[in-house]
């Protein structure tokens, strides 16, 4: 099959080469070429060619062997396009609104984070854009620093809220990918297989029969279950029990740190910067105060999302359902909160360093509990993939497209 290759829509060069495409979910997407050509080709990085409807560009300048001055050979790596944000990196936003913070640190959800992945991108670039995003992602605390460029940082978000990410084109999607094709093959005669078929082992975690479950560390009292540092199961189960495989028990640990004691409340009424209401509070947080720590609260959304502030002593009206904060002195004399950054209706928080009531602790152990059940029947079994040799004259003839996560 010919192949061509473009430099800003015009054609540099026509060969039918030996090579492949390979691409794996958040590891590659790249298609590596051999060619001959009679006279000497100049390939530039950027230059690009289509496979499959699919845009690849020239990663590095090709490697050249000259034979003779009749015969040259060229081998190529060209790449999708979201490659070229390992170039550029990843900032955060100072108090200026500007995307200037190297090293920087943000508790939010998925989507607030993927809007700034996008913000990062068109820096540099344009056209960069969100597609599909895990729904109703929990805030999370995530650090970024100064070797973070944008291609390192789909990583560390998708694995911080356990997700996939993938990019087509200039849109930027975090969430598993996994959608019907519509297609059924067989093997047989023009019916999409030949013949062959391999099942392997995968390296990903080895199965398991029964499994120990953690929460999150945050608002655990000194007092709880003997000593127990994170939050546990609902007692009476120490542990979830699966399927054996084998004559043995195999024990695992999971830790879910996105599963906390805590209560996601909403501003309902400001007075001043530093104080705001909350109607919908549901008991006293003097009643709930652990020795030696000042209680805190961490903002979700708004203005203030990803800072924390300690309530001023004796800054809880229980009454009114009124929270004073303690201003916090920022570096180079900033202030927060200010008349201009504050608490606002609507914004969310949840308050840190205190003991949360029993009606808390049962609600978030029995979660705790459902979240490892999920994770034992889909990870306890042992995993094998499968790989089947396309009839590649059916796929060509028939013009059939398969995508990754397709099933």
């Amino acid at each position: 099959m010919n192949y061509t290759i473009y430099r800003n829509g015009f054609e540099v060069h026509t060969m039918r080469p030996e090579g492949r495409q390979e691409r794996e979910i958040m590891v590659k997407d790249q298609v590596n070429l051999t060619f001959s050509s009679g006279s000497p080709i100049h390939l530039y990085a950027g230059d690009y060619i289509d496979v499959w409807v699919e845009r690849y560009e020239l990663y590095k300048y090709a490697d050249i062997t000259k034979e003779n001055s009749m015969h040259y050979e060229y081998s190529c790596m060209f790449v999708a396009q979201y490659y070229k944000l390992a170039k550029w990196k990843f900032r955060g936003y100072d108090s200026a609104n500007a995307l200037t913070l190297p090293d920087w640190e943000i508790t939010t959800d998925l989507q607030r984070l993927a809007e700034i992945v996008v913000s990062n991108a068109n820096r540099l670039d344009s056209g960069w854009t969100l597609g599909d995003i895990e729904p109703d992602t929990f805030p999370t605390f995530l650090q970024f620093t100064s070797e973070n460029n944008l291609l390192l940082t789909l990583d560390q978000i998708a694995r911080a809220f356990k997700t996939e990410w993938w990019v087509v084109g200039k849109v930027i999607h975090f969430i598993k990918r996994s959608e019907k094709s519509g297609h059924n093959f067989q093997y047989g005669f023009y019916k999409g297989l030949d013949g062959g078929l391999r099942r392997y082992n995968l390296s990903e975690g080895e199965p398991f029969s029964r499994l120990f479950v953690q929460g999150s560390e945050q608002n655990i009292p000194s007092s709880y279950r003997n000593g127990q540092k994170r939050l546990q199961l609902p007692i009476g189960t120490p542990f979830l029990q699966g399927t054996k495989y084998g004559p043995d028990e195999i024990e695992a640990d999971v830790v879910f740190d996105d599963i906390r004691l805590e209560r996601i409340g909403t501003v309902t009424s400001t007075a001043d910067p530093l104080s705001f209401v909350d109607t919908g509070i549901d008991f006293d947080i003097n009643l709930q105060l652990l020795p030696g720590l000042t209680p805190k609260v961490s903002f979700l959304t708004g203005n203030l999302a990803g800072q924390n502030f300690e309530i001023a002593k004796g800054g809880y009206n229980h009454t009114t359902h009124t929270i004073r904060l303690i201003r916090n002195e920022l570096e180079k004399g900033r202030i927060l909160p200010t008349d201009d950054l504050k608490p606002e209706i609507g914004d969310t928080y949840f308050i840190f360093d205190i003991e949360m009531p029993s009606s808390y602790i049962l609600a978030k152990e029995q979660e705790l509990m459902e979240k490892g059940m999920e994770h034992l029947a889909k990870n306890g079994a042992p995993k094998f993939a499968y790989e089947v040799p396309p009839d590649h004259f059916f796929f060509e003839r028939n013009s059939t497209l398969l995508t990754l996560g397709d099933t």
